[in-house]
């Protein structure tokens, strides 16, 4: 029987789309103060490539072919969303971290 994993606490907890936009937010403000050290770069390249991809006329699979023309958007922007998640997780990870660092303190 296997054991389940146990969670960290001092993480916070999955959140919504929306409650990452909140993080996403404070992420980038954080970055320009010079407190948060890692660029988000995936996040950036993710958001401009995807957002370039579904504004642009020409697709993969052209938008007038009914019932197939917005998959291929959508699956661009899950991908953006995964790469977004990923340096969101990044960064609860580190204000974390420093919330720890700082309480030792």
């Amino acid at each position: 029987m296997k054991d389940k994993p146990k969670l960290n606490k001092n993480l916070p907890a999955k959140t919504s789309f929306l409650g990452n936009l909140k993080y996403g937010g404070q992420m980038w403000r954080d970055y320009r103060k010079k407190q948060y050290p890692k660029f988000p770069w995936k996040s950036l390249l993710a958001i401009t490539t995807a957002f370039l991809y579904v504004v642009f006329p020409v697709d993969i699979i052209p938008e007038y072919i009914v019932g197939f023309g917005l998959i291929d958007d959508a699956v661009i922007t899950a991908l953006a969303i995964k790469a977004i998640d990923m340096d969101i997780a990044d960064y609860k990870k580190w204000m974390a971290e420093n919330e720890n660092k700082n309480s030792e303190e």
